[in-house]
């Protein structure tokens, strides 16, 4: 990727990308932090990077943007560099078709580790998880098992894309077997992806509403419109409708054209007849058992 991309990892880019588009819609940071759900220090971090790097930089509080009893909002606008910035992430977003996101890899664990893992731990209910960072993948360990979460991968088939996350969480596993002298089973996916299609026809719609199903969701969570589909097969028969649809407009110029040679086949027929009927030439009409 361009080289003003360089100064962010890739699998936060798309949060940075969200950022950047709020801004330039307008924007504050703490509404930025609410839309996408996420705390308001790790948004202003970003803001304070996105700053320094010279992507934004602070302007006037617009009227009508206050805060009870805190005074007027900071608003921020994109730089020059800022715009190329958002520019070429969205580029990189949009040259793949799909997302694959939200992939969670299960492992059994057949023999418990030797050497002790110390990772956080997170009290649940009436057991005890354990959530590390290992070859900058997401790693949480329960009682009798692994779960490995794959980063962000673009692509054009959902099933490629699952191959390679597997591929990703094998080899972590394999590195944690080593690590922690433990030995886990054969992986299966502890829930569903999220397979992510850029939608632009949905994009005024996602503004206001955001539809979340069993089968997938709609939503504008990384600053533009996506609908994220949970099973591979829908997903490429998603991306497989606008060739379906291309066939089928095909097909029917084809058939308007056929019909269009019949009409005019019928049309020089019915004038054949009325004027071997005006010559009074019978004869010929039934010759042509008409």
């Amino acid at each position: 990727m361009n080289e003003l991309c360089s100064n962010f990892r890739q699998k936060n880019l798309n949060t940075v990308s969200a950022i950047l588009r709020g801004l330039k819609d307008g924007n504050y940071p703490s509404l930025i932090a609410r839309q996408l759900g996420l705390e308001r220090n790790l948004i202003h971090y970003y803001i304070k990077k996105l700053e320094r790097l010279d992507y934004i930089e602070k302007q006037e509080s617009v009227e009508g943007y206050h805060v009870k009893t805190r005074g007027l909002i900071t608003l921020f606008h994109l730089t020059q560099n800022g715009s190329k910035f958002l520019e070429e992430i969205e580029k990189k977003a949009f040259s793949h078709k799909i997302r694959l996101h939200n992939c969670y890899w299960l492992y059994p664990i057949v023999q418990q580790p030797e050497i002790t893992i110390d990772w956080r731990r997170v009290e649940l209910h009436n057991w005890g998880q354990l959530i590390g960072q290992e070859l900058g993948l997401t790693v949480r360990k329960n009682t009798n098992s692994v779960e490995i979460l794959t980063n962000v991968l673009y692509g054009d088939n959902p099933y490629e894309l699952l191959f390679k996350s597997r591929d990703e969480a094998n080899n972590l596993a394999s590195y944690l077997e080593q690590k922690f002298l433990m030995n886990l089973g054969r992986p299966k996916l502890s829930r569903k992806p999220h397979f992510g299609i850029y939608a632009p026809i949905v994009g005024e719609w996602s503004e206001n509403f955001q539809l979340d199903t069993e089968s997938g969701k709609i939503d504008r969570s990384n600053g533009y419109a996506e609908i994220d589909i949970t099973d591979p097969v829908s997903a490429a028969n998603f991306l497989r409708m606008p060739n379906r649809l291309e066939r089928i407009e095909n097909s029917l110029e084809t058939f308007a054209k056929g019909m269009d040679q019949h009409m005019l086949l019928i049309t020089e027929l019915r004038e054949l007849v009325y004027a071997l009927k005006a010559n009074g030439r019978v004869s010929d009409l039934k010759c042509l058992n008409l």
